[in-house]
């Protein structure tokens, strides 16, 4: 059994994350909601319900280890709004009694309880929280990609070329963090290769070959990024005291140091858009010698 999850605008127009279950033995999608990640609200103020290449929310899967905390069990990443979200996967305990209050709400379907069955999916509605969440002070995400599975970091870029990494840490709780690394070229795609080089793919300027450097390497006397004075920042330094002693209620830090932390390591020159292509002659030899593009 597997579990498919999507993003989904109602007639409300309420941004919403559904999920079924899949059989790929009966070939056969769920008309109900999984017990493993039942279907909640994402907040219409932090994601854009414009489902457009810019404002569509993304969806990554979160997998479990065995050295994780106890009830973690796995989870999702939503991005692509004003915040980064993770919600964890139901405990096996927790989807018994779900299981449970399910055959509760079909008997009083039964029974003609229309009321009270309406009321217990509106609390169901309203009470699903984030485990995590950190704010996202850049604009639209257009590419992401993992680093790694086991300390679930992943690089975001937006779409005027900002690039960051997050950082998922479950130990004494759950922290997103956010470090500003640097701006490049536009991202449609990003590729993590080995050793922190990872490609940019850009169709809006040249993509690159980037590393990823623990210290500064250029543009020493500016911010990283720009963030709004709105948003609270870290430097650098100070966050590994911050994780070590932080509060209960925040679940999200934004690093922002001095200096860019991405070298490039070689650039391709962008052609695009080409709209039109024709083969010239352009010595009378007969033979095609040049390519003109618009």
């Amino acid at each position: 059994m597997y579990t498919l999850a999507m993003m989904h605008i109602d007639y409300q127009q309420r941004l919403q994350l559904l999920t079924r279950d899949l059989s790929i033995e009966d070939l056969q999608l769920s008309p109900l909601p999984s017990p493993l990640l039942p279907s909640l609200p994402v907040p219409g103020k932090l994601f854009s319900t414009v489902m457009d290449d810019d404002g569509t929310p993304t969806i990554i899967y979160i997998p479990s280890y065995n050295d994780d905390d106890d009830d973690f069990e796995g989870g999702i990443l939503i991005i692509g709004g004003r915040k980064i979200m993770l919600y964890d996967f139901v405990d096996v305990e927790t989807r018994a009694k779900r299981e449970s209050k399910k055959k509760r709400a079909d008997k009083r379907k039964t029974t003609g309880d229309a009321e009270a069955n309406n009321k217990e999916k509106g609390v169901e509605w309203k009470k699903r929280k984030a485990r995590a969440a950190v704010e996202w002070p850049w604009a639209e995400v257009t590419a992401w990609c993992r680093i790694d599975d086991k300390e679930r970091k992943y690089l975001i870029g937006d779409r005027y070329g900002r690039l960051a990494l997050l950082s998922i840490n479950l130990s004494g709780g759950t922290t997103l963090t956010l470090m500003a690394l640097g701006e490049t070229s536009a991202s449609t795609t990003l590729t993590y290769l080995a050793n922190q080089v990872f490609y940019n793919g850009s169709h809006f300027g040249s993509s690159q070959l980037l590393q990823i450097t623990t210290t500064p390497s250029s543009v020493l006397d500016a911010p990283t990024l720009p963030v709004p004075s709105t948003i609270s920042t870290i430097n650098p330094n100070a966050l590994n005291s911050h994780v070590s002693g932080r509060n209960n209620d925040v679940s999200g830090y934004i690093v922002v140091g001095m200096g860019s932390y991405v070298t490039e390591l070689e650039s391709f020159n962008n052609l695009a858009p080409i709209l039109d292509a024709v083969l010239i002659d352009t010595d009378g030899s007969g033979q095609v010698c040049q390519i003109i593009v618009h």
